[in-house]
């Protein structure tokens, strides 16, 4: 067999070279590809958990934490005169029934008597809301019995037992207003910042009888 020039050896040799680094060079490339994908893979992966464990919290903000639920709550806080419950909800509401009941009585059994007596017919309706600087806005329609009214309406009988049983009563007519709310969203809540409108309807609309005394 003829002995291969000089020149050809190393074309040979330098085509071999090539081959050899095109073959290292395509399995880079290959594994770069592999190493992409898994990174996007993992992207996604991580991109869905995080949706996952992201979708209960957005249904509730949604759907369940609505300002009608926590002014159902705040309601039921009035109405159970649970006053952390009431602090948690309301800005000022305690005052308010603090002022109520002293006014009514010094005796702390009849006081929380009146209130839960004066509370039990309370309904509170959102009827429309909107976004403001200052927060949410939120229209509200207030209905409950007007506990001067029954107590003027029993003339003689105004034993305590007797007003207690007539406020408490559902058959009672009762005030309808309407009142604005200023609402502060919590994570799991909404601050309620009462309106005078507000508290005059939660009493039934007694408040025109202290203007009427002015």
């Amino acid at each position: 067999m003829p002995r291969k020039k000089r020149s050809e050896a190393f074309a040979e040799k330098s085509q071999r070279n090539r081959s050899q680094r095109s073959d290292r060079i395509s399995r880079n490339k290959k594994r770069e590809l592999r190493r992409k994908k898994y990174r996007r893979r993992r992207i996604i992966s991580l991109i869905a958990f995080v949706l996952i464990l992201l979708s209960p919290l957005f249904i509730y903000q949604k759907f369940i934490n609505t300002p009608q639920r926590s002014i159902n709550k705040a309601v039921e806080a009035i109405k159970d005169l649970d006053y952390d419950e009431q602090n948690k909800y309301f800005d000022k509401i305690v005052k308010v029934e603090d002022v109520l009941k002293e006014s009514y009585s010094t005796n702390k059994k009849e006081q929380e008597e009146f209130l839960k007596a004066n509370f039990k017919n309370l309904h509170v309706l959102v009827k429309d809301k909107k976004k403001t600087k200052d927060g949410l806005e939120v229209d509200v329609e207030v209905s409950n019995v007007c506990y001067i009214d029954v107590f003027d309406n029993l003339k003689k009988d105004r034993l305590h037992k007797t007003f207690i049983k007539e406020l408490s009563d559902e058959k009672q007519e009762k005030k309808t207003v309407r009142a604005k709310l200023l609402l502060d969203k919590k994570l799991s809540y909404y601050k309620i910042y009462e309106s005078r409108d507000f508290v005059n309807g939660i009493l039934g609309g007694a408040l025109k009888y202290s203007e009427n005394e002015k």
